[in-house]
């Protein structure tokens, strides 16, 4: 179960929280700017940043280049620019210097801090409340702010699937305040998410009907794709899984949205092993990560593969992978949840 790591700011100054009127971060790294996991990188820092100093305004500095595609970039960008704007969060098309030039120029530098945040190989945040309080945030910015206080393993409401429930959160700790004596009334939600290009998980439907017989479960898991899907609808699909199975991919920067207690099982090809990247992310969240890695010595053909040619080549072909190796990961994972939750007690 990763951690996550916490992070420091470079910063222009030690200025005492009271004396901060203006806190500006600046996205400096621009080859990665177009790609949504590695926006979230620079924005969770960012984030940690400004909830220290809630009674400044807060910036977020992005080069004229490469703020288009973070505005108008895919629906995870455009849905969390919504997201910051609707904090008080203002996005400029900025240098860093340009911005601290002409604040100076009006106000002085001493109320102004500047802060950077470089590319890492995970995530971070300053401090362990900070992704569950983006989390919300965005939850309640989207009128979704129900699925912040469910409850694991009972339900409210059902889908044509059954699999649609309110769960406690592991935020607040079930198992280890004393599990509910009441008697479960759903299964864990077992998902799917596939990829329509890159790493394309196949035979997944069947694997799904496998799942379905061999945990005995009164619905199939659904097979899901979210290229088509708004940022809003990503994020109810993330709140309604206990149980994730999907390849290595972009999709897995929503894994914030999903509960506490729940359990993402990331799968990866021969000669790419990154297990350390979406993990972090998953251990800041509250979220039990594991994977499955398609080799024998992930350490050794993941450096073997690591030129550019080589992560393509083990990157982009469709990805075969044993249905007993998943289905076994998944009874792993449902136990897991179930002793989070308290439901084996």
């Amino acid at each position: 179960n990763n951690t996550g790591t916490t992070t420091d700011h470079s910063a222009s100054a030690n200025q005492h929280p009271n004396s901060i009127k203006m806190v500006a971060c600046s996205f400096t790294n621009l080859q990665f700017a177009t790609h949504f996991p590695h926006q979230m990188q620079h924005i969770l820092p960012c984030w940690s940043l400004w909830q220290h100093f809630p009674d400044a305004k807060h910036v977020f500095l992005i080069r004229k280049r490469r703020y288009r595609y973070f505005l108008n970039g895919s629906a995870f960008s455009r849905g969390m620019s919504d997201v910051m704007r609707a904090n008080g969060i203002r996005i400029l098309n900025l240098r860093m210097q340009i911005f601290q030039q002409r604040y100076s120029a009006h106000h002085g530098h001493n109320s102004l801090l500047m802060a950077h945040s470089p590319r890492a190989e995970g995530f971070r945040a300053a401090h362990p409340d900070d992704m569950p309080s983006l989390r919300r945030k965005i939850l309640d910015f989207f009128e979704l702010s129900h699925y912040a206080d469910q409850h694991c393993g009972m339900t409210e409401s059902h889908d044509e699937q059954g699999t649609r429930s309110t769960s406690r959160t592991a935020r607040d700790g079930p198992a280890a305040r004393g599990a509910s004596n009441e008697k479960p009334v759903r299964p864990p939600r077992i998902v799917i998410i596939n990829r329509n290009r890159t790493r394309q998980l196949l035979g997944m439907h069947n694997v799904s009907s496998m799942v379905q017989t061999e945990l005995e479960l009164p619905y199939r898991p659904p097979v899901v794709f979210l290229e088509d899907m708004s940022f809003e609808q990503q994020v109810e699909v993330f709140n309604n899984i206990d149980i994730l199975l999907t390849p290595h991919g972009a999709q897995l920067t929503s894994i914030p949205f999903m509960q506490q207690c729940s359990s993402v099982i990331e799968i990866f090809p021969y000669g790419y092993g990154r297990e350390e990247y979406y993990g972090s992310l998953a251990g800041l969240s509250g979220v039990n990560h594991s994977y499955i890695y398609l080799g024998t010595d992930m350490v050794a053909e993941t450096k073997e593969m690591d030129t550019r040619e080589g992560q393509q080549a083990a990157r982009n072909p469709p990805v075969c992978a044993p249905a007993f190796r998943m289905i076994e990961a998944i009874k792993i994972q449902v136990g897991q949840w179930r002793r989070c939750c308290g439901l084996d007690v």
